[in-house]
């Protein structure tokens, strides 16, 4: 809320001049907050009133995430949704945007696990995410393991993803977006019923005094075994 009032003032101010780059960032930052903020409508529409004011060669991480905020908020057909964010991806790599790129690649892991089909190559791409992840920004590893805790509770490994989740929501360091926490909100029901209140509460418990380092290790064991169950089939 705070992040958003910032925002919104400065764009005041930047928009008694006219359009610019630099309110064109401002609007864009406004959708990303309204974006976390479960306002998908809104996030949509100031992403494409960001996107007349920027050319393609202006500041092109910043034209890229608009672009990126306008396709995640349009109800788009999984499929296309999976092909953009892969090209997101790229050009983020391109424009030397590691954080942003690893987010995409999180998002795509997350589409290619809703679909049964996919979930295999899900863990598989979730495993390799995690072993490339860097420390400098913990966000990146945060990021990592909530998706891997979704990844797990589909995939039936309750008691580290309820693990995973717990570390994550004692160390909080950055907002979760409202799509992982739907994710998590529809499996859940599955979890109780397969584990119990009392099984859950421990699980939650398993990591309580881990360090991120820690987390993170117990993360891609978890990870690579779900990876090895789901192609052996066991």
């Amino acid at each position: 809320a705070d992040g958003l009032a910032i925002a919104e003032r400065l764009g005041a101010r930047l928009s008694a001049i006219g359009p610019s780059t630099a309110l064109a960032i401002t609007i864009i930052s406004q959708s990303n907050i309204h974006g976390y903020s479960n306002r998908p409508d809104r996030a949509r529409e100031l992403a494409e009133t960001a996107l007349t004011m920027l050319a393609d060669d202006d500041v092109p991480t910043w034209h890229i995430l608009a672009e990126w905020q306008v396709a995640r908020y349009s109800d788009l057909d999984p499929i296309e949704l999976s092909e953009r964010v892969a090209r997101y991806r790229d050009r983020f790599l391109q424009v030397r945007n590691p954080f942003l790129a690893a987010t995409a690649s999180r998002q795509l892991v997350g589409l290619e696990s809703a679909r049964a089909t996919a979930q295999s190559q899900a863990l598989a791409d979730a495993v390799d995410g995690m072993a490339t992840l860097s420390l400098a920004d913990p966000r990146e590893a945060l990021g990592w393991m909530m998706q891997s805790a979704i990844l797990l509770l589909r995939a039936g490994h309750h008691h580290a993803a309820l693990g995973i989740l717990g570390w994550e929501q004692r160390n909080r360091a950055t907002p979760v977006h409202p799509d992982q926490l739907a994710a998590i909100e529809r499996l859940m029901p599955a979890t109780r019923e397969a584990l119990g209140d009392e099984a859950i509460a421990a699980a939650t418990a398993t990591l309580s005094s881990s360090s991120l380092r820690e987390a993170i290790d117990f993360t891609s064991a978890a990870l690579t075994e779900a990876a090895q169950a789901a192609v052996t089939g066991l």
